[in-house]
């Protein structure tokens, strides 16, 4: 049986704390990013340029989602011998549980934007942006309807969604012409896919963007036509170029999986010498990040401001290549931390990490409610630091209180995580998700047993928590 990955856990939980961060202040305290630009010292921007960058790595999810979901079906297809259908239909359940999530989410919650669609009239607010219903009625303090620009928006809760589908049936393409005996082979044409699918996504994502903007303009019958795109090739956290990065977490999730069955099964693996996950990593990141440098010194050669490669409608390929190369080498680094073959070592060491799986077993709650909480608090943060009597937003440009905000935001959401586990993460977004598609599953989800995935992660414990209330009550039919 495979092991539970803990990293997997931690890189989650890393992730939506890096979202409220980069949230609270690009959201939060600048509204949008063009304002940061504007108003912050090159000194300063020097200074956060990481968190910049960070804040484009909405792939960082479908890498975690495409490796999870490589490594459970390696485990159920080959050593649990498990057909097709059952061992994927977890993972086609949350995608479509995840994908009805995308639409409550881009339609009333998500956070001001500047409008994506430039040649379409908007309600945009006085400051040139636009607001979803609720989040947007505490951002302005009025009462306001979504405008309808974001019905057409890629959220990146879409794209893991339709990444989901798309690295299940990949694999599944693969699974059942080549197999999955010779993983080294396996690996390379998964790879093959991936840049193929980055490759094309570019002029794919060009004419679907062009064909969204006509609609809008046009209207009546061509929106219907458009809805349906917009998740693929819409402004922000598209499909395409993003579900790219599910195959490369589908390709480091094999490789993963196949070494922890090697440890425990070595007879199983004597007639190929697989490849080690840490070497893959590590030729993909070099191979990034030179691809990054030449499309970079395209990009300043070609561009007359450099710093518009940071304000975009999706991720142009030079961030893109920066990323893939940087963010294996964050992969590599919580494998080789959090998965090492010590298994003392890795109970310790998940041990320690709690703090943070915590957060990363209510992801999707977080990642969706954040967007109205930040609202809230930037709404009396901003009243209660700018004078009225002036045109400087002080809230903006005064070091202290963007960070006392900031640290009071986090420590906000270490309240709540850390309330609703006493309370077994019940009603969380999570519990409703697995609670509905457990009418479409064989197989109980784990995903919200707290002893299972905090307290016990490699099966040690010998004396569970008690908990408060049953993590999957049953289901009345």
């Amino acid at each position: 049986m495979a092991k539970r990955l803990v990293f997997i856990d931690v890189a989650k939980g890393c992730a939506i704390l890096g979202v409220i961060l980069v949230h609270a202040l690009i959201v939060g305290v600048w509204f949008v990013p063009a304002n940061a630009i504007k108003v912050l010292p090159t000194y300063a921007l020097a200074i956060l340029s990481p968190l910049v960058i960070i804040s484009t790595w909405a792939g960082f999810f479908e890498l975690m989602s495409g490796l999870a979901n490589s490594y459970n079906l390696y485990d159920k297809l080959v050593v649990k011998e498990m057909s097709f259908k059952k061992a994927s239909q977890g993972a086609l359940v949350n995608s479509t549980g995840l994908l009805l999530v995308h639409f409550i989410f881009i339609f009333f919650l998500s956070h001001r934007r500047n409008p994506p669609y430039p040649a379409v009239g908007t309600g945009a607010s006085s400051t040139g942006e636009i607001h979803t219903l609720i989040t947007g009625s505490f951002e302005t303090g009025r009462l306001y309807l979504t405008d309808y620009q974001y019905y057409f928006f890629a959220s990146v809760l879409g794209s893991i969604a339709l990444a989901g589908y798309f690295s299940i049936l990949t694999f599944y393409v693969v699974y059942k012409t080549i197999g999955l005996e010779k993983i080294n082979r396996v690996v390379i044409l998964l790879t093959g896919i991936m840049v193929a699918f980055f490759t094309i996504s570019y002029p794919v994502w060009d004419a679907g963007y062009s064909f969204l903007n006509f609609a809008l303009n046009e209207g009546g019958f061509w929106l219907v036509l458009a809805f349906p795109l917009a998740p693929f090739t819409g402004a922000f956290q598209p499909f395409f170029p993003i579900a790219g990065f599910s195959i490369l977490g589908a390709c480091i999730g094999l490789l993963l999986s196949v070494r922890s069955h090697k440890v425990e099964n070595p007879e199983f693996y004597v007639d190929e010498k697989n490849m080690d996950v840490h070497q893959y990593i590590n030729r993909v990141s070099a191979i990034a990040f030179v691809a990054f440098i030449a499309l970079l010194i395209h990009a300043l050669m070609t561009l007359d401001d450099p710093l518009s490669l940071l304000n975009f409608y999706r991720l142009p390929p030079t961030l893109l290549a920066l990323n893939v190369s940087l963010m294996v080498l964050v992969f590599k680094a919580g494998i080789k931390i959090f998965e090492d073959p010590d298994e003392e070592v890795r109970s310790r060491r998940a041990e320690k990490s709690l703090w943070i799986r915590k957060f990363g077993m209510i992801t999707l709650t977080v990642y969706v409610l954040e967007s109205p909480v930040n609202g809230i608090l930037a709404f009396f943060y901003h009243r209660m630091v700018d004078n009225p009597a002036t045109d400087v937003m002080e809230s903006q440009v005064l070091f202290l209180p963007i960070i006392l905000y900031t640290v009071f935001v986090i420590g906000f959401w270490f309240f709540i995580v850390g309330v609703w586990e006493k309370l077994d993460f019940k009603y969380t977004i999570e519990y409703w998700v697995i609670r509905f598609g457990q009418r479409f599953r064989e197989t109980k989800s784990m995903k919200l047993d707290i002893t299972k995935v905090l307290y016990d992660p490699l099966g040690r414990l010998k004396k569970k928590p008690t908990l408060v209330t049953p993590i999957n009550p049953p289901i009345q039919k």
